[in-house]
Parts: C-alpha cells; sequence; structure tokens
C-alpha cells in the first residue's frame, strides 16, 4: 500500500473517532439537561447556539447518529429556554437560523 493511501485512511479513522466523541458529548449534554437546575443553566451559555449549524450539516452529509442527538439535545434544552436564551423558546436561534438559510436560497 503506498503512503498516501496509509494517510488517507488514517485521516477517516481519525474523522470517524472525533465524530464518535462529539456524538457522545452530545448525547451527554442532552441527559444532563434533563435535570431543570441544569438545563437552564446550560440553555443560556452563549456556546450552546453551536447545535444549530451542527443540526444543518449533520443533516447535509447524512450522519444520522449525530443529527438523532443533536435533536434530542436541542429539543431537551428549548423546554428551558426563555426570548433570551441561544437555543429555547420563542425559537430564538432556530427561526434566525431558517431565516438565513431562506435567505441564502433567494440569493
Amino acid at each position: 500500500k503506498s503512503k498516501g493511501e496509509k494517510e488517507s485512511r488514517a485521516k477517516v479513522a481519525m474523522v470517524a473517532e472525533l465524530e464518535e466523541l462529539l456524538v457522545k458529548l452530545i448525547r451527554l449534554v442532552a441527559n444532563i439537561s434533563i435535570c431543570a437546575e441544569v438545563g437552564s443553566s446550560i440553555v443560556q451559555q452563549p456556546g450552546i447556539q453551536v447545535l444549530v449549524p451542527l443540526l444543518h450539516e449533520s443533516l447535509l452529509s447524512n450522519r444520522e447518529e449525530l443529527l438523532l442527538n443533536v435533536v434530542s439535545c436541542i429539543t431537551n434544552l428549548s423546554y428551558y429556554g426563555t426570548t433570551s436564551s441561544s437555543i429555547g423558546g420563542g425559537g430564538g436561534a432556530l427561526e434566525r437560523h431558517a431565516a438565513e438559510e431562506e435567505e441564502e436560497a433567494k440569493g
């Protein structure tokens, strides 16, 4: 086997491992978000909004396990949302992202 093939296989294996880690971390956040105190705290963190583009990307790239776990996490967090939260009630980031996608499709 050529050096290029070995490097390519190593890269694919590393990406798969990183995706598996990401799925596990998202599943963890989804599970701990069941606790009201934890969930309401997590939904207020600015970094949590990364779930919205991750949802979009996992859908486009046909990564079903990642997609299902992101949906689960967003669902759990949306229970605690307020209009000022990154993900929660009132749609917030989800509605903005959908509007941005619609604008991109038009233009």
